[in-house]
This record gives C-alpha cells, structure tokens and sequence, in this order.
C-alpha cells in the first residue's frame, strides 16, 4: 500500500480520514473469524455498521460471494 495513492471508497463515512478507514478495513480482514470486529465498533462508536435493517448482506457473514458462487453451479 502506498500512503501517497489511498484507494477512495465511495462507501467510506465522511468524518473517517482515508488512512484510518484503510487500516480499519484491513483489520476487519484480518480479524474476521476471532470476536474483534464488534469490539472495534464500539470502540469507534459504529455500531450502526452492524445494522442488518440497513444492510442484509452483514447477516450472512463473511463467506457470502464463496457460498453464491458454489450455489450457482
């Protein structure tokens, strides 16, 4: 990663620097299966990410692209 040229998320929350939501994305990646991520929401005040009303596709979890694509088959 170059600090210089930060991919632009277009669904990165406005009051969340680049630099930080890249570090935050990476972190969820790596932490997805051990009981970090509601850990770090709270203590980023972000619950609202895990609002499954809003986004139905957090319910389903992390395999969701490796599960549809083998259901198509």
């Amino acid at each position: 990663m170059i600090l210089a040229s930060l991919p632009n998320d277009p669904s990165r929350d406005a009051d969340v620097p680049a630099l930080i939501w890249e570090i935050r994305r990476e972190r969820r990646m790596e932490f997805v299966l051990e009981n970090f991520r509601l850990l770090d929401l709270k203590r980023w005040k972000k619950l609202q990410y895990m609002n499954f009303n809003s986004n139905a596709d957090y319910f389903l979890g992390p395999g969701l692209t490796f599960r549809l694509k083998f259901l198509a088959i």
